[in-house]
């Protein structure tokens, strides 16, 4: 397993890359999950937030089939991280390198109709399309 060091996550300014970078990740995940939704979420999903670099992606699948979705992600590289208090969201996170620089990438699974979801993809939508918001949540994240 890879290591990180949390110090070298601090905020930086919007990079177009972000939007790459899922894209990449995305291309891969719908070969496992051809049926589920997958979004790019969290602050690098927002053009002009910025953020720690961590590109997050939140990927749909019936509750039936988490556990199997689990395993999939893990076979692909993916470490699963349990999170008790979270029961509708299930966490795996991986590290990968791109053009030498260390990139997390950060997997929500959940229910496309769990309460997760519809966050996720509301709070970046919001963003997106309020200047005020991005701006406060900014700075939020520059003080995590």
């Amino acid at each position: 397993m890879t290591t990180i060091n949390k110090d070298k996550y601090k905020f930086e300014k919007y990079n177009p890359i972000y939007k790459i970078l899922f894209q990449k990740e995305k291309a891969k995940l719908i070969k496992i999950f051809p049926k589920s939704q997958i979004e790019h979420v969290g602050s690098t999903s927002v053009p002009d937030l910025g953020g720690k670099g961590i590109i997050d992606i939140a990927i749909s699948a019936p509750k039936n089939q988490i556990n199997n979705s689990i395993k999939l992600l893990e076979k692909n590289g993916f470490e699963y991280k349990i999170k008790p208090l979270d029961k509708k969201r299930k966490f795996l996170q991986k590290i990968k390198s791109y053009r030498k620089k260390q990139r997390r990438i950060h997997i929500h699974l959940t229910n496309k109709n769990s309460i997760i979801w519809k966050s996720l993809i509301a709070l970046r939508d919001y963003l997106i399309k309020n200047k005020e918001a991005r701006e406060e949540y900014a700075k939020i994240k520059k003080r995590q």
